[in-house]
């Protein structure tokens, strides 16, 4: 605690206004420099040097200059008061920037809740204030000195420049405006928590940052050739593996290849599987059981917070996780097969951690490897595990499969499915129409259709040579 203040530490003591003893300059006993003093309402008091210097045995010396200082600020204060704002303001911006994402940070669920947020959205949030803070040259300007012209011309800015220095990121111009505008939609929630608390009396205004449709800014997708050669390769590539560990990551990584492109999950949904998600599809026929099953997508998993059941004709492909993971097929039960204690087991674990989801950095080491093994067919797409539920859309908007059918699979709105898949179907529908000229692909196609499930690309293009 700061020593109390009183008569003794003040000398020289001018009120800056005749009978109000809430703004006055004075001299501390050690100093002929004046000094201000401001009592404000509800937020405590101010004590600060106006920067004038006096002189001990002449009080009049510096008084004026001193007693301007006093009122500019005793003004100020009460303008701000006026206006519903604090008055101390004795921060930076960038003090409550970490304020700001502290209080995100705290927001933080394991999955899509309402007023919450996930992991993913605060790392993207924390580097969105890195950037303001490059911004502003790195330099914690205060917050009364907010500069509304300078942040209005920041979409500008972030479209130009490129600067490698590490203050506090390096930064180059983003591929699409979709990014900017991401970027400006963290800065106006930072401003609106400060205005808020008070600290601002605005939102600032950033000037016009057009965005890019959604049927132009689609994901790269693999053609159904480049799907089957990269398979060819990746079936080579586990076999090739040196380790026990490397043996069961590839595996598993491969048949996560297999299986986003046939069941059209989305990576986030398919990586917090467990067993337990996985069931038969009673409702089809014993043929069609053979291949095709239920993932039951839980609602605190999905992108959406929505449950969906998804037929998906991966069997085959979890059931080689099941082998890669030691566990011993269940006789006469149902699929997955599993004991009743794997039921709530993550099916994507880590080599002899069942119990352990694999992370973030494997799953990226893991798509590093299979670009360098696959990329050669890839051309220059920009191909990711995204990229294989978009192969899957996109080959069956080819087929011209229902949009409303293809929705409700993939658990994204028919606006979306309209704009970004059908909108772009000439390259999977010229592929669709030189797989038709295929007696036994055409066969299978007509096969196939069906109101219920949507079979999956491997069945489809089985034995099939473009």
């Amino acid at each position: 605690m700061g020593r109390p203040w009183g008569e003794k530490f003040v000398k020289d003591k001018v009120l800056a206004f005749t009978a109000q003893e809430d703004c006055y300059i004075y001299k501390r006993p050690n100093t002929s420099v004046w000094q201000y003093f401001i009592s404000i309402p509800n937020e405590g008091e101010e004590r600060r040097s106006t920067k004038v210097k006096g002189n001990d045995s002449d009080i009049t010396v510096g008084q004026v200059e001193a007693l301007n200082v006093a009122k500019e600020r005793y003004y100020e204060y009460k303008a701000r008061h006026q206006a519903g704002l604090k008055a101390k303001r004795v921060k930076g911006l960038f003090d409550y920037i970490e304020k700001f994402l502290k209080q995100e940070q705290d927001r933080i669920a394991p999955n899509n809740q309402l007023d919450k947020i996930t992991a993913d959205t605060y790392r993207g949030r924390a580097l969105h204030m890195k950037l303001l803070k490059k911004y502003f040259k790195n330099k914690n300007s205060k917050i009364e000195e907010l500069d509304y012209d300078h942040l209005y011309k920041y979409p500008s800015w972030r479209k130009k420049t490129t600067c490698e220095l590490e203050n506090p990121i390096p930064v180059q111009p983003p591929k699409t405006n979709n990014t900017i505008s991401a970027e400006i939609s963290s800065f106006r929630m930072f401003f609106q928590y400060l205005e808020r608390e008070k600290m601002i009396s605005r939102v600032p205004i950033f000037e016009k940052n057009t965005r890019e449709s959604m049927r132009d800014l689609r994901r790269d997708y693999l053609s159904s050739k480049q799907y089957k050669s990269s398979l060819n390769t990746l079936r080579a590539w586990t076999k090739r593996a040196p380790t026990p560990t490397q043996q069961y990551n590839r595996t598993v990584f491969y048949n996560t290849f297999l299986i986003l492109a046939n069941s059209m999950l989305r990576p986030g949904e398919l990586k917090q599987l467990t067993w337990g998600d996985l069931e038969e599809a009673t409702s089809l026929d014993k043929e069609q059981q053979k291949y095709t099953h239920i993932i039951r997508v839980r609602k605190e998993t999905t992108k959406v917070g929505k449950a969906r059941p998804v037929f998906s004709d991966t069997k085959e492909y979890f059931g080689r996780i099941r082998e890669a993971l030691n566990i011993k097929r269940v006789p006469k039960s149902p699929f997955p097969h599993v004991p009743t204690e794997w039921l709530n087991q993550p099916i994507f674990s880590r080599y002899n951690h069942p119990d352990i989801p694999m992370g973030k950095g494997l799953w990226d080491r893991g798509w590093k490897e299979i670009k360098k093994e696959c990329g050669k067919y890839w051309a220059k797409k920009n191909v990711t595990w995204y990229s294989l539920r978009h192969t899957g859309i996109s080959f069956h908007c080819g087929r011209q499969v229902p949009m409303l059918q293809l929705s409700r699979h993939c658990g994204t709105g028919l606006k979306y499915i309209e704009n970004v898949y059908f909108h772009h179907e000439a390259e999977s529908k010229a592929t669709y129409e030189i797989l038709s000229k295929n007696r036994k692909f055409h066969q299978r196609d007509r096969k196939f259709r069906d109101d219920q499930i949507i079979v999956g690309i491997d069945r489809l293009l089985e034995d099939i040579q473009e």
